[in-house]
């Protein structure tokens, strides 16, 4: 009799790590090519919850920079971390071929340090408090919102909601902002997708930023 469980079964044996904290996630299955079919002919959004957040074993939300890595490493992890690219040579003006690796050109940046201290204020960091309110707002959230919902205590006082911590800072002196704001950027996931490629023909290099990676998907996928 077919076993279907030797089939189903999930390994989640790849670990992601961010600032702060680590996730286990599994090589993408069928199902994650179907899906990602069907939301390019249907026009829908079930890709971003298909393609990482599905692949995860605990609830978390990311980032718009940490999704980006958590996608690269999973697609990594299941097709492969080099991918096949064209270019042109601005130094021989020739087209040439050559295989970029996934892990080289979309690496993590990031300080792994939980606080932020200023002279009046003592900001603790940690994990998203509210990840569905985060989830529909973080496409057009403005920076500072990203960092207000990773705000667990300020002072040692824990902060309760949303609302509270907004309004704790518009009544902040723009002094100190700017001084919070200014170390948030220091520790915040960042993500550095600048490489250089060297042309195969004549061996000049160029960088390139890798914003968008042709490729990053098979052709069978748009099919």
């Amino acid at each position: 009799m077919f076993e279907t469980n030797k089939v189903t079964e999930v390994k989640y044996d790849k670990k992601i790590k961010f600032n702060g904290f680590e996730v286990n996630a599994r090589k993408w299955k069928a199902k994650e090519k179907f899906s990602f079919k069907n939301s390019i002919k249907e026009g829908t959004n079930d890709i971003i919850e298909s393609l990482v957040y599905k692949c995860l074993d605990n609830n978390v939300v990311l980032s718009p920079n940490e999704y980006k890595y958590a996608l690269a490493q999973i697609r990594a992890h299941s097709l492969g971390e080099e991918i096949e690219l064209e270019f042109f040579c601005d130094s021989c003006n020739e087209r040439f071929r050559t295989k970029v690796n996934l892990n080289e050109i979309v690496k993590p940046v990031y300080k792994e340090i939980k606080e932020i201290k200023t002279k009046n204020h003592n900001i603790l960091l940690g994990t998203i408090k509210n990840p569905d309110f985060y989830k529909k707002v973080i496409v057009q959230a403005p920076n500072e919102l990203d960092f207000y919902l990773r705000i667990h205590s300020i002072n040692d006082e824990e902060c309760f909601s949303i609302e509270e911590v907004i309004k704790y800072f518009n009544e902040m002196d723009i002094d100190e902002f700017e001084e919070i704001i200014n170390q948030w950027e220091e520790i915040k996931f960042k993500i550095d997708d600048i490489f250089e490629v060297k042309c195969s023909k004549c061996n000049e290099g160029k960088k390139y930023q890798f914003d968008e990676i042709p490729g990053f998907f098979p052709n069978s996928w748009y099919e």
